[in-house]
């Protein structure tokens, strides 16, 4: 049962890990992020079933439907990811890179001027001066 368990939480924690780091989703990212942690609890699940003469028959099931197993596969991904993600805001906290400080610009730099207008296609369209404006 401990090496279902650690199995998995290393499983779904890489993969926490990826999708964490990843800053552009797109369809493929989710087929391969979510199909390999299906991929793997299916593969624990028929292994389990399959080997009759091992000790191991129907452990896999026992064990991915007890409460400790979801509840240790939470706590090691919280506490792995914990300190690397701590770790990387107090960085860019304390002693922001360009890098950094561009993301953090960007991200508090207003989307919406209310001179700019969208057009129909999405694009930004220029504010009309008073010098442009004709008027009748």
């Amino acid at each position: 049962m401990v090496g279902i368990t650690m199995h998995q939480a290393a499983v779904i924690l890489a993969n926490l890990h990826l999708g964490l780091a990843t800053s552009q989703w797109t369809w493929i990212h989710h087929l391969f992020l979510w199909g390999s942690m299906i991929l793997s609890f299916a593969w624990t699940i028929c292994f389990g079933l399959v080997q009759v003469t091992h000790k191991i028959y129907f452990v896999s099931i026992v064990t991915l439907s007890s409460k400790e197993f979801w509840s240790l596969c939470a706590l090691i991904s919280v506490t792995a990811l914990l300190p690397r993600y701590s770790l990387l805001a107090l960085r860019r906290t304390v002693c922001p890179t360009q890098i950094d400080e561009d993301q953090i610009q960007k991200r508090t730099k207003p989307r919406f001027n209310a001179a700019h207008k969208i057009d129909a296609n999405g694009y930004n369209e220029e504010p009309k001066t008073q010098s442009s404006v004709v008027m009748l």
